[in-house]
């Protein structure tokens, strides 16, 4: 295992003096960053490419190119072989930054699958040979992946 991953340390907390912090579990930085984001907008599915700033069992903190409004039910894609599939969350918060792209956490409606959690923080060798070529490199990440 090489100093990265051993070395990956639980996200502070970045809430100021005072407030308590309302999260269920850990935060985490992932090494497989690329994910998407899509939601319903009338009769067209809307897709988003996001970056998953942390991460616990229970939700995400992303970067996104097109913003969600808060309480939207949301769809998300990890770039992991774990999990090929979309998974639903619900925006917690939603917010443009003043020097950056926009923010959306969001929280899973069931708890994210463990070894797609492994895969995201601790990375793909981590889950042992693969079964399957894993082909998520950002240049070829694809809403149509999933």
């Amino acid at each position: 295992m090489d100093a990265e991953r051993e070395s990956n340390p639980i996200r502070s907390s970045s809430l100021p003096e005072g407030q308590e912090d309302r999260r269920g579990g850990s935060r985490y930085n992932v090494v497989e960053d690329q994910s998407w984001l899509g939601w319903w907008d009338g009769p067209s599915f809307v897709t988003t490419p996001s970056r998953i700033l942390d991460l616990s069992l229970r939700g995400a903190l992303l970067h996104v190119e097109a913003l969600p409004g808060p309480g939207k039910a949301v769809w998300f894609c990890p770039p992991t072989a774990a999990t090929p599939d979309w998974l639903e969350a619900t925006v917690v918060q939603s917010r443009n930054t003043p020097h950056g792209p926009a923010e959306a956490r969001i929280a899973f409606r069931r708890l994210l699958p463990y070894e797609t959690f492994q895969s995201l923080v601790y990375g793909n060798d981590r889950l042992g040979p693969p079964d399957v070529e894993t082909h998520w490199a950002a240049a070829e990440f694809e809403p149509d992946d999933c």
